[in-house]
């Protein structure tokens, strides 16, 4: 699933390809995990509550109502992995309506499969919406590694960034922090430069 998902996109952060390559790595186990959070009611959705509201960027594409209905239907799919592909093209500039974008987003992050969660916590991160920033911190408290480690990606370099990404070096998992680790050197690095 992951291969088919990169191919559709032209656009990868090297963060991005970081957080799929360990989320492959430990996806057996993590459905492990998955399949007995549910069961023992202990998976902390810490998005489920959130409410977005998302802006027209400034670059916004003329609205494709195909394009739209397609996406729509993609997102409304049984299938996590359509679901999770229909969030994969909205992280990309894509001429649908900022309303039905919102929309999509917004019920993503309420999902039950975290995957489709995480991938919608890093499509928010891309796109002109308020409180994106404290909608990553949120993340960062859920209890699924996928949707943390979605975070850490969306984080930028700025001090609140900076602080969550230490913070998250605190983090149980050891993908998560090795996540952090590599983000908080790149950003070091990009300051080094800048001086």
């Amino acid at each position: 699933m992951m291969m088919k998902l990169q191919r559709k996109h032209v656009h990868l952060s090297l963060f991005m390809t970081v957080s799929l390559n360990m989320l492959g790595a430990t996806q057996v186990a993590h459905a492990e995990n998955n399949d007995a959070s549910i069961h023992s009611g202990v998976a902390f959705n810490s998005l489920a509550s959130i409410q977005i509201q998302c802006f027209p960027g400034e670059n916004e594409l003329p609205v494709n109502q195909v394009i739209t209905d397609e996406l729509t239907q993609q997102a409304a799919s049984k299938v996590a992995e359509e679901r999770v592909a229909a969030l994969s093209q909205l992280a990309a500039a894509v001429p649908i309506d900022v309303a039905i974008r919102q929309e999509i987003i917004q019920k993503a992050l309420q999902d039950a499969d975290p995957r489709v969660r995480g991938q919608a916590v890093y499509v928010l991160a891309q796109q002109n919406c308020a409180d994106s920033m404290l909608l990553l911190e949120q993340a960062l408290d859920d209890s699924e590694l996928s949707v943390r480690l979605m975070a850490l990606d969306g984080l930028m370099d700025n001090d609140r960034s900076i602080a969550l990404l230490k913070n998250a070096l605190k983090d149980d998992e050891q993908a998560v922090r090795e996540l952090a680790a590599v983000k908080l050197e790149s950003f070091s690095q990009a300051t080094e430069i800048v001086k």
